[in-house]
């Protein structure tokens, strides 16, 4: 900031002594804009516009530093605001030229050419006319002229006169009602004579799936079409019937039923890869050498094995049952059993023997694989997964002997064969050596194997 100081000696009256309490405007030079001012070098307080002078006539305030134009009733000075405090402003206009009289309301200072002064005097309104010493540095009847005041003089630059529209009466509706009119013919002229459905933009945007893009959407989706060209529209105009086909004959495409299709493309055995194929009936129709084979292969004497065990295959009566510990073993005593099979073959088990100690022993049949036998599937429980006490219908009754007989059977899967056969053996559980299983004349061991499959029955 800068101050700004009218003086030393302040405004001074004509007649003599200070002129306190006189309002002065400060404008931006050149312009009717107030200029900002402040009541300390830092710019915290600001300072009305206009100022008053104080008791010794002196005008004192805090601008930009810079140049101003000083207004005293429309009569303008030009002042510099300096940051040089002791110095008066090198542009200030002394007052020392103006000299007020008796100051009335509505007066301006007026220049006299004359006595070379500023006086205050009473102008006449409506341009000029009243009897004063001198106005424009003219006497007489005296009409101000262009050129007679600057902007300066009269606090303000030239501007176009203007008026709102609310000035005029009428102005704002008669405006509105052309606008209203020339919008409603605009409006009318786009919708033309578009059904109510799509005479919005909202409406049309939504038919045209509000896509901004929607000319080049159908472009690709058009691209992605087949071309028509004459043979898809001599198909399309076909009418099939449900199981027809279409086939092309001499250039003409053509709806044919299978039949008629059989006979337009002369089918032969040799087309269909059935060359041999003849109408020979069933009961005459030849077996093949490799289907004899095939045949022969399958039928084996070894279908159904039977088994009669009277000596235990060896001395003595019995085959004396060792002590399991509870747990499911192959019991080695009884031979083991085998039968030719295949992967779907059905096999079927019966047997019949005595058992002696039989409350603590149980018995099962098992299918093994490999040198050392090894258990596949239990028939007891059909899986390789024993039951806890073997057959159902092996369970013993009697404290000291118990006929057991039953019937077992399966479908051979992959896992129960051993070189094109299923090999079956006894398991026991025990807990004890009590148990025995009787093979003599009297009381043979009984067991037949049989694949069903092979067998026919």
């Amino acid at each position: 900031m800068a101050l700004g100081l009218y003086g030393p000696e302040g405004l001074q009256w004509a007649g003599g002594g200070n002129a306190a309490g006189v309002s002065v405007f400060v404008f931006l030079p050149g312009t009717t804009t107030k200029a900002a001012l402040f009541l300390d070098n830092e710019g915290d307080f600001s300072l009305a516009n206009p100022v008053t002078s104080d008791q010794t006539g002196r005008i004192a305030f805090y601008a930009e530093q810079g140049a101003y134009d000083l207004v005293i009733n429309s009569t303008r000075f030009a002042i510099n605001v300096s940051d040089n405090i002791g110095d008066p402003p090198p542009k200030l206009v002394q007052l020392g030229d103006v000299l007020v009289t008796s100051p009335q309301n509505n007066q301006a200072l007026v220049w006299e050419t004359v006595s070379g002064r500023w006086k205050n005097k009473t102008i006449s309104g409506g341009g000029g006319g009243g009897a004063v010493d001198s106005v424009f540095g003219r006497t007489g009847d005296v009409v101000a002229e262009n050129g007679d005041y600057t902007a300066g003089q009269v606090g303000a630059a030239p501007t176009v006169h203007t008026h709102g529209t609310g000035d005029v009466t009428g102005l704002n509706a008669f405006v509105t009602a052309i606008a209203n009119a020339a919008a409603t013919a605009a409006v009318n002229a786009v919708i033309a004579s578009a059904p109510g459905t799509l005479d919005t933009l909202d409406e049309i945007a939504a038919a045209l799936g509000d896509d901004p893009n929607f000319a080049t959407t159908i472009t690709n989706l058009i691209a992605t079409k087949q071309n028509a060209d004459a043979d898809l529209t001599a198909i399309a105009a076909l009418a099939p019937a449900d199981g027809s086909l279409i086939q092309r004959i001499s250039g003409v495409w053509n709806s044919q039923t299978t039949d008629q299709l059989k006979t337009s493309m002369n089918f032969v055995k040799a087309d269909v890869g059935l060359p041999n194929v003849d109408n020979t009936s069933d009961v005459n129709k030849p077996v093949s050498t490799a289907q004899g084979v095939a045949i022969a292969a399958r039928a084996f004497q070894d279908r159904v094995v039977r088994s009669a065990d009277h000596s235990k295959q060896g001395a003595g009566d019995t085959y004396d049952m060792p002590n399991t510990s509870g747990a499911w073993a192959l019991f080695t005593g009884p031979t083991e059993y085998s039968i030719a099979a295949a992967i779907g073959d059905d096999i079927e088990i019966a047997y019949n023997v005595l058992i002696a100690g039989a409350v603590t022993s149980f018995i099962d049949l098992v299918v093994v694989t490999g040198g050392t036998p090894t258990p596949q599937r239990y028939l007891g429980s059909g899986i390789s997964t024993p039951t806890f006490q073997g057959c159902a219908g092996n369970y013993p009754s009697d404290a000291n002997f118990q006929g057991r007989s039953g019937t077992l059977g399966f479908v051979v899967q992959a896992g129960d064969l051993d070189s094109g056969n299923i090999r079956v053996r006894w398991t026991i559980k025990t807990s004890n050596t009590n148990g025995k299983m009787y093979a003599n004349d009297n009381y043979p061991l009984m067991l037949r194997i049989r694949n069903t499959r092979l067998s026919g029955s």
